[in-house]
């Protein structure tokens, strides 16, 4: 149990700023390496953010020091701009994601369909990276974060990359690359804190789920600027693509 903990912890931590579905990788290890059921796995893959939530709010201090010192006048426009930004993409998130995760629960699958649905959906995160170009700047406005809300949602689905969805979204509404991956990460910090309580009122912190969350806060704070640096190079849409295939091919072994 020890070693799993590390383990599932360290995925967490890496594959959390790749666009690919870090809560999908985790899944599939779960049910495929550990033979844990996916009503166990899911949540579980999910409660993980916590930690890279951790690195993420470390990292990005001093944004979230400005939007709340901005609550006080709300002279800056442009952190208004991203204040209600946030505010109205978390809502919708909530909205759409938490009935989405309690449909998720209630379908009877056994692991290898799991395995091939996260396949599949890994593969269509992969297709959204290599199909989406970096297009050139664009400032925060609201109505994007309508879309963005919904599209967030979307990604308590295993195998969908929230990162990978949300960051390909804002692409495709010609938002810069380095914007795009900023305002992701910072729609991230409510949606996974809320997310984590939730699921600490529902059992799932003992002792082996600290150690994963230990480790995944180390190995994300070690590795956020290193991987962002590596995902502005590479496109990692093939990987999701390589690893959907696998998943989709393990589910008929």
């Amino acid at each position: 149990m020890w070693l799993q903990a590390i383990i599932l912890g360290i995925i967490q931590g890496i594959f959390e700023w790749l666009p690919v579905s870090s809560e999908g990788i985790v899944s599939l290890v779960m049910i495929n390496v550990f033979n844990v059921s996916y009503k166990e796995a899911i949540p579980y893959s999910i409660f993980l953010h916590f930690g890279t939530l951790m690195s993420s709010i470390v990292f990005f201090r001093k944004d979230i020091v400005d939007i709340f010192r901005n609550f006080k006048n709300f002279k800056n426009k442009e952190k208004t701009n991203l204040t209600v930004f946030l505010l109205i993409a978390t809502l919708l998130t909530v909205l759409i994601g938490y009935p989405l995760y309690l449909l998720i629960l209630k379908l009877s699958f056994d692991g290898r369909i799991v395995s091939m649905l996260i396949g599949v959906f890994l593969m269509i995160t992969g297709v959204l990276q290599l199909v989406v170009k970096k297009k050139i700047g664009k400032k925060v406005n609201i109505y994007d974060s309508f879309l963005l809300g919904i599209v967030q949602g979307f990604a308590v689905i295993p195998g969908l990359s929230r990162s990978g969805l949300t960051v390909s979204t804002l692409l495709f509404r010609k938002y810069d690359g380095r914007l795009a991956l900023k305002l992701s990460f910072l729609m991230a910090i409510p949606v996974v804190l809320a997310s984590s309580l939730y699921l600490l009122g529902n059992s799932l912190f003992n002792v082996y789920s600290l150690v994963s969350l230990v480790f995944a806060f180390i190995f994300g704070l070690l590795s956020i600027k290193i991987l962002l640096k590596i995902a502005k190079k590479l496109n990692f849409g093939w990987f999701a693509l390589v690893i959907g295939v696998i998943s989709i091919i393990g589910g008929f072994v």
